[in-house]
């Protein structure tokens, strides 16, 4: 009888009943998707140069969430059916609206299970569940130290890409239309970078926080902070080291070799602070720029810097017309900012696994505010220069 109750009600339903599996699978790998299809087709641009660089993030938003995902996918199949068979009970037709409603519901409940009790009913000891949550630890670390470096390389390519729009300017090459189209195309790439990044960090330090929690209590710590120690309030402090900034050297006497600018800064986007006419007289007092292109100059009581090929370590004489203008042309830049961040205060020792993946966390997400800063200085530098 009961299995001529199944046949008959398999019987009834018929197509509908095919509705309701077919609902039932796609509902469970639509949760199972939802985050690496989704992260991955609006974050890959073929059309973009960096859009390659941002593929370790996407990679990284994949992996913070696999853990979750998974359980997310399992719910959301348990919810698909409970959903099929209450719609049936109550109509007696499969309702797809229901399965998806019980997809999402059991989704949310599997996603939320806890990752403390997943690994208890792994561990057959206490040593062991240590042991698990440490190995957990040692691996989130290492990926918030690889999430670290591909900021880097992420925002150094779009730091590039504004020099190079600013060199093209700067001689000619594009127009100052042309110039601000691009730049307004590459800041609102960077806004993407940036949706990505924070959707990367907020993944990582999640994981990191449940970790550290986990690890907590599995060792009978009153708090995670009293488990953390110093690493629970440590705070990184990210300068930038410019290796072309200016190198103090001894003062020495230079010529203009015709009539020359002298800039705010190492480079012919900076402002024009004062002038320098042939043969004029120079206090040249160190160097800067890509090779040590720019001199360093004191003149009028100010700061400035000249291209050093456009002075002379001898008088020039003094032609009997007004010399023109000579010509500045730097070669092709680096960056605007073609500096690196590190972080100046070093770090408390970690004494256990969870405490060096908290310390790697807070490294990266000192390091990304301070690259993205960089980025938009430079951008907006670039977009004074072309405007």
């Amino acid at each position: 009888m009961k299995r001529r109750s199944q046949t008959r009600w398999m019987g009834r339903t018929g197509a509908a009943g095919r509705a309701g599996l077919v609902a039932v699978t796609v509902a469970a790998l639509a949760m199972q998707g939802c985050v690496t299809t989704g992260v991955r087709s609006t974050y890959s641009d073929p059309a973009d140069a960096c859009s390659a660089r941002r593929e370790p993030l996407i990679q990284m938003v994949e992996r913070f969430n696999e853990p979750i995902v998974k359980g997310a996918a399992t719910g959301a199949l348990v919810g698909a059916l409970a959903g099929a068979l209450i719609s049936h009970n109550s109509g007696g037709r499969v309702n797809p609206v229901a399965v998806a409603g019980g997809a999402a519901l059991g989704g949310a409940l599997g996603a939320g299970a806890g990752y403390l009790e997943a690994r208890q009913q792994q561990a057959k000891t206490a040593e062991e569940l240590q042991a698990a949550v440490d190995a957990d630890a040692r691996e989130y670390g290492s990926r918030s130290n690889a999430l670290r470096n591909a900021i880097t390389t992420l925002y150094d390519c779009r730091r590039s890409q504004i020099a190079r729009v600013a060199d093209q300017f700067r001689t000619g090459v594009m127009a100052g239309p042309q110039a601000r189209g691009e730049l307004e195309r590459i800041r609102q790439a960077i806004a993407a970078d940036d949706e990505l990044l924070n959707k990367a960090l907020g993944t990582s330090a999640s994981r990191v926080d449940e970790i550290a929690s986990a690890r907590a209590s599995a060792g009978g710590y009153a708090s995670t902070d009293a488990y953390l120690g110093q690493a629970a309030s440590w705070t990184p402090v990210v300068e930038w080291v410019d290796p072309d900034a200016a190198t103090p050297m001894a003062a020495t006497t230079m010529y203009a070799r015709g009539s020359v600018n002298v800039r705010s800064g190492p480079s012919t986007g900076n402002a024009v602070i004062a002038g320098l006419s042939q043969g004029q007289q120079v206090r040249v007092t160190g160097r800067a720029g890509k090779g040590g292109s720019w001199a360093q100059v004191q003149t009028g009581g100010q700061t400035g810097y000249v291209l050093a090929s456009l002075l002379a370590d001898r008088p020039v004489v003094s032609a009997p017309v007004q010399a023109p203008a000579v010509k500045e042309v730097e070669a092709p830049a680096a960056p605007l900012t073609p500096a690196r961040a590190v972080i100046v205060n070093a770090p408390p020792v970690a004494e256990n696994p969870a405490q060096a993946m908290v310390l790697e966390q807070r490294q990266t997400e000192g390091m990304a505010r301070s690259e993205v800063a960089r980025t938009m200085e430079d951008l907006e530098h670039a977009m004074n220069l072309v405007s």
